[in-house]
């Protein structure tokens, strides 16, 4: 945004049109609260020089979405906290909260493909893909895809994971996001990044809904543009 202010007017304008029967613009007060709350980012100057408008929109409502998510102690081992996103999934205006502030990070990267991995990812990702009207690519574990494949396996979590992916399911310079639900030491992601590089394709975004931040998965993969709107902080986090 160059210009808050100028922003400002111009709905400040479309606002009372609206309020004359000149227009019909709905939301045009919510928008007035979010160019409030950038200005009080950025002290009385009215210049922002490099704002990242989908961070600073997925920490409007992020504490309610933290909410929704279910820790449970213990599980699927001793010592870990699952974070389970079930409570968002279920709730349709929770759900739909997350799908529009991930596509609105998305389109800001015109990807032509979704890549999800198996299987928490794919239910975002196939719907990202469905609103962008794009092409989605699944991430599966050993055995469960037909044709040729490409294969790699690494430790993974909680075990060792054989992940593939089909020949031909990205193309040489497609432009892709990839997609999952959660991201914890990032070594899922990064093994499935460098799968779909090494069919050629390139990767322009990471996106997920919640980032546990200290099992520091972000620096293990620093080379690629990482999205999340959620962080747990620290593991005993509730």
């Amino acid at each position: 945004l160059n210009s808050i202010d100028g922003y400002r007017n111009k709905i400040s304008h479309f606002s009372l049109g609206f309020a004359k029967g000149k227009y019909f613009v709905p939301h045009w007060n919510k928008m007035l609260v979010v160019l409030d709350r950038l200005q009080n980012c950025f002290g009385q100057s009215s210049q922002a020089k490099e704002v990242n408008i989908y961070t600073y929109l997925s920490s409007l409502s992020a504490m309610d979405l933290k909410n929704s998510i279910r820790s449970i102690k213990d599980f699927p081992k001793k010592g870990v906290y699952y974070r389970d996103l079930n409570p968002i999934y279920l709730n349709p205006e929770a759900f739909k909260e997350v799908i529009n502030k991930l596509l609105a990070f998305a389109k800001s990267k015109s990807p032509n493909k979704i890549v999800s991995i198996e299987s928490s990812g794919f239910i975002i990702g196939s719907v990202l893909a469905k609103e962008l009207g794009i092409g989605f690519a699944p991430i599966r574990k050993y055995g469960k895809l037909p044709f040729e494949v490409l294969r790699a396996h690494f430790p993974s979590d909680f075990r060792d994971t054989t992940l593939e992916i089909q020949l031909g399911a990205v193309k040489k310079n497609e432009k892709v996001i990839i997609c999952d639900d959660l991201i914890a030491t990032g070594g899922t992601a990064k093994v499935a990044a460098e799968m779909v590089e090494e069919l050629g394709a390139k990767i322009v975004g990471i996106a997920a809904i919640a980032e546990l931040d200290y099992l520091k998965g972000r620096e293990l993969l620093k080379q690629h543009e990482l999205f999340t709107l959620i962080k747990f902080k620290k593991q005993n986090e509730i």
